[in-house]
């Protein structure tokens, strides 16, 4: 499918973990946001302030109690559109954080430790961190949608990632699957560059 929206890689607390979305190529990509949603503030909080979603339908009576689980990020590009150069997986263990979250269900400041053992291409990806820190914010929606915020220092908490809920797990992925670019001969090859979340939240 063909989908344009741009990438939000300016979330990451130890730096960016990707290139930006290049737009414009025909391949599956994963939205950073709902269309629909109106954060206020260009979509992101004053610093240090409540995040207005703009939701008026959130679940705002479920509260996360925990966060736990594994973050993990696929890169590769070449003519087989299956072909990975590093598949990373990180440890997440969060806790409750301070910051003022207004209309979220949960905030939890998060450490995110590589997992060796589980990991592939580590030394190609090199660029990155072993060990990083982010803070996420979570709304939780109707029908089970999830939105997944990161606080950034200078805009506060900005849209990352829509996601899926249960009643104790949140997963979400975004970022590009599989997309066909060509170079400048002619030659088509694929490019993958996402992550995905699975956490428990209870």
């Amino acid at each position: 499918m063909r989908m344009t929206t741009a990438i939000l890689w300016s979330v990451c607390a130890a730096g960016c973990l990707r290139d930006p979305d290049p737009g414009g190529q025909e391949g599956e990509e994963f939205r950073a946001t709902d269309e629909s949603m109106d954060a206020g503030n260009g979509g992101a909080s004053e610093p240090g302030g409540a995040l207005d979603t703009g939701y008026g339908d959130t679940e705002s009576s479920l509260e996360l109690r925990s966060w736990l689980g594994a973050l993990s990020i696929e890169r590769g590009s070449g003519a087989d559109p299956s072909a990975r150069d590093c598949v990373l997986r990180w440890d997440m263990e969060g806790t409750p954080s301070d910051l003022d979250c207004g209309d979220c269900s949960g905030v939890f400041d998060v450490i995110h430790q590589l997992d060796r053992d589980a990991s592939t291409g580590v030394d190609v990806c090199g660029d990155l961190p072993e060990q990083f820190s982010r803070t996420y914010a979570v709304t939780l929606g109707a029908a089970s949608s999830a939105t997944v915020w990161v606080w950034d220092a200078d805009a506060g908490f900005i849209p990352y990632a829509s996601g899926a809920w249960t009643s104790d797990m949140l997963t979400w992925t975004v970022g590009l699957v599989e997309v066909p670019m060509e170079d400048a001969s002619g030659e088509r090859t694929y490019r993958t560059d996402f992550e995905q979340g699975v956490v428990s939240t209870d």
